[in-house]
Formats: structure tokens, C-alpha cells, sequence
């Protein structure tokens, strides 16, 4: 249900900015998959982005995850994910 919930927001964003998104639909699920939307709710995409940082330094697993993930691109994740914890 997660999944299904933030994909159809990305969709969502889509479509309302007009931006292609490509994989970055799916980065955004490999995020929700370890984490609940919940986690992220009173963070500006900032805090967002130092929170990836750090988790990429210190958990193998999620450096593992965004490994192939342009810098670009995750921070396009890591603004939809912000925006969408704090509607």
C-alpha cells in the first residue's frame, strides 16, 4: 500500500510540474520500502538530504540501494518526499 500511495503521488507530481521522472519513481519506492512516509514528516528537504548523507555513510544496505542514483536525481527524490511528508 506504501508503495502504490507514494507512486501515485510521484505520478502526481509528474503531472503537475511536468517533470520526467524516469527512475526516479522507483528510488522514491526503494526509500519507502525501508522507511514509512511518517519518518520524514517536519523535515524541509535539507534535513531530508543530511539525513540521506549520513545514512549513506553509516548503513551499508541503504549506500547499497542509491548506489546507482545520480545526484540529481536523488535529490529530486528527496524533495517529493519532503513535500509529500508534510501535506
Amino acid at each position: 500500500m506504501k508503495k502504490f500511495l507514494l507512486s501515485m503521488a510521484a505520478l502526481g507530481l509528474v503531472a503537475a510540474q511536468g517533470i520526467a521522472w524516469g527512475g526516479d519513481a522507483e528510488t522514491a519506492d526503494v526509500c519507502i520500502d525501508c522507511h514509512e512516509l511518517e519518518e520524514f514528516k517536519g523535515m524541509d528537504a535539507a534535513a531530508l538530504a543530511a539525513g540521506v548523507e549520513k545514512g549513506n555513510a553509516d548503513n551499508k544496505m541503504m549506500a547499497k540501494a542509491l548506489a546507482d542514483v545520480s545526484p540529481e536525481d536523488l535529490q529530486a527524490v528527496i524533495d517529493h518526499i519532503a513535500a509529500e511528508a508534510n501535506k
